[in-house]
């Protein structure tokens, strides 16, 4: 049997949804067979009813406030908040959220690309911003205020790989100075580039 789509699951031979209405867990039985229960899933999941209808900005707040909140440390959530502020509520206004989709998604990116002031966003800060982004909408689906998450595959910008720094030569000349028996460790870590727990690692398998 291939894999359960999010939010159904089994019990014995029958099928389930697990379906959040109004904040709360419920289950609903979706038969025995499993293509019709995959159905019956979409049904319910595209049913207005049984989801409260929220605006984008209103969406927002309950993702700080129940998810962030409980996710990330403060600073964190500040961040998250002003990615709020700054982007995803002057771009989206209130749209409701279920109104969202993989178009309106694109063209938030292009708008984030094309930003000027205050000042021009490298494509590390647009791909955070739009991480955020996918996270609130992952979150509406997990809490069932939209039947699926809009966001499009491929659309987080590719960020170019950067050498890792280097020590300075000055830096270089400190570490050696450092007195045996951590001087051989530290020549060894210069020569090779590998690091403390590649060493450790290696050490382990020279004495198994």
């Amino acid at each position: 049997m291939p894999k359960l789509p999010k939010g159904m699951f089994r019990r014995g031979q029958s099928f389930y949804a697990r379906l959040h209405i109004d904040g709360k867990e419920r289950w609903r039985s979706l038969g025995h067979d499993y293509r019709a229960a995959g159905r019956r899933l979409r049904e319910l999941r595209a049913c207005v009813v049984l989801r409260p209808r929220r605006t984008f900005p209103q969406a927002a707040k309950r993702w700080l406030e129940s998810y962030i909140r409980t996710a990330r440390n403060e600073r964190g959530y500040l961040l998250a908040a002003a990615r709020v502020e700054q982007f995803m509520v002057p771009f989206f206004g209130p749209r409701l959220l279920e109104k969202v989709s993989g178009d309106h998604c694109r063209a938030y990116r292009l708008w984030l690309e094309k930003r000027t002031k205050p000042r021009v966003l490298s494509a590390q800060t647009v791909g955070h911003i739009l991480a955020d982004f996918r996270c609130m909408l992952n979150w509406a689906e997990d809490s069932g205020f939209i039947a699926r998450a809009p966001f499009p595959r491929k659309l987080l910008p590719k960020i170019q790989e950067r050498p890792p720094d280097r020590l300075t030569d000055e830096e270089v000349e400190a570490v050696l100075s450092i007195p045996e028996p951590y001087a051989f460790v530290v020549r060894l870590a210069l020569g090779t580039g590998m690091r403390w727990g590649e060493m450790a690692r290696a050490q382990r398998s020279d004495l198994e």
